[in-house]
């Protein structure tokens, strides 16, 4: 199902750590940071329906040849994993799907309203949050913070722009080139946080793509130090 996505046994490892195996992986393929497409998660989904399907229907064989067996918590390991991915329940389109209510067409659309549906959502509740995270305060302690923060701009020697370019010169991409190097955020240390990457085009027609990283850095405002945040996962 992932043969052309990435391969890797993890029985090799001592430590199971999620968080240990993906830095590890990630050095020897960056490409997996890269954003994916609504049409990627789809191909993927429909795979994994595809294997509730296989395996429903080799229960019901077994069950008509007279064969009596316990269904375990373990076997519905698909279904969990397919929550896990979107991180909301398609019970009931999985229970349409099993029973060929509907095809696989509409199971990809319903699955595409879906996700649609909560990305919707999920960008209106961080707009919430934002909103009232940004409503002045008459604390006076909110008023010194703010005073504070004035005062560490002063400070900086180096700009926003400065630090975009010292990544491009660090890279040696010029500002010709269709790579894009631009500052992504400010981090909680105040540093400037740059992405450089070039946007690869899945389908010509739809004009739809993705990005695919060349680099990440931070760049200190004040002396200009810049850390490749890749050198962090070897």
């Amino acid at each position: 199902m992932f043969d052309d996505v990435y391969n890797e046994n993890v029985d090799t490892y001592e430590n199971k750590d999620a968080s240990v195996i993906s830095k590890h992986i990630l050095q020897f393929d960056s490409t997996l940071l890269d954003e994916v497409t609504l049409d990627e998660i789809i191909e993927v989904l429909v795979e994994l329906f595809e294997v509730e399907k296989y395996l429903s229907e080799t229960y019901m064989e077994y069950a008509e040849l007279g064969v009596e067996f316990t269904v375990v918590d373990q076997n519905d390991f698909n279904y969990q994993l397919i929550e896990k991915l979107l991180k909301v329940e398609l019970g009931e389109l999985r229970e349409q799907y099993l029973q060929e209510d509907i095809t696989l067409d509409v199971l990809k659309e319903e699955i595409r309203e879906t996700l649609k549906a909560k990305a919707d959502n999920d960008v209106q509740a961080e707009a919430d949050v934002l909103a009232e995270q940004e409503e002045p305060s008459e604390d006076p302690q909110w008023e010194d913070s703010q005073e504070i923060a004035e005062q560490g701009l002063e400070e900086q020697s180096v700009s926003e722009e400065q630090a975009v370019q010292l990544v491009r010169q660090k890279l040696a991409i010029p500002d010709s080139s269709d790579t894009i190097v631009e500052l992504d955020h400010i981090d909680s240390d105040g540093k400037y946080v740059v992405h450089a990457y070039n946007v690869v085009i899945d389908d010509e027609a739809t004009g739809e793509g993705h990005n695919a990283t060349v680099a990440w850095y931070t760049v200190d405002p004040i002396d200009g130090t810049m850390v490749d945040q890749f050198a962090d996962l070897e």
